[in-house]
């Protein structure tokens, strides 16, 4: 089961000049693996988590053919421990992903640095308190702010 939220509420952690939605991927597992040239990407397949997508593309300029850039947070939750709060991204899987016509400097990356927060709201809402940096790569999005919705 998936459903994606795309409302422009609530998305103080979106950059201006882009678009941002989340995508809730229930029953699901990733894998973050290598290609032949070390490249490494996402595999999702069927499991027993809950994968948060947080995705930001920038508004392409008409005047450029390479000018597409995306962003992509995946968050692997394990659905019995929803709330947490964690500095330790060896207990959370954290995958960033980034996508743009700049050599050397995309693909997906683990977080290792930085902290987690979700916190419960009601019945089926959860409020996500996300910051993060990466050395290896330039990144616009550092954080996330988000309430999402598991009613399923």
């Amino acid at each position: 089961m998936s459903t994606t939220s795309q409302d422009s509420t609530n998305k103080s952690w979106c950059p201006d000049n882009g678009f941002c939605e989340l995508e809730i991927l229930v029953d699901k597992h990733l894998h973050l693996k290598k290609d032949a040239f070390g490249m490494s990407y996402v595999e999702i397949s069927e499991g027993n988590k809950i994968i948060l997508k947080f995705e930001y593309k920038r508004k392409a300029s008409s005047d450029l053919s390479d000018s597409n850039y995306r962003e992509e947070v995946f968050i692997i939750l394990n659905p019995k421990e929803l709330e947490l709060e964690t500095k330790d991204f060896k207990r959370v899987q954290v995958i960033f992903g980034r996508w743009c016509f700049c050599k050397g400097q995309a693909g997906n990356f683990r977080i290792t640095k930085g902290s987690l927060l979700i916190k419960k709201i009601n019945d089926y809402n959860y409020h996500l308190n996300l910051k993060f940096n990466l050395d290896e790569i330039p990144h616009e999005i550092s954080g996330i702010t988000h309430v999402f919705n598991l009613s399923m």
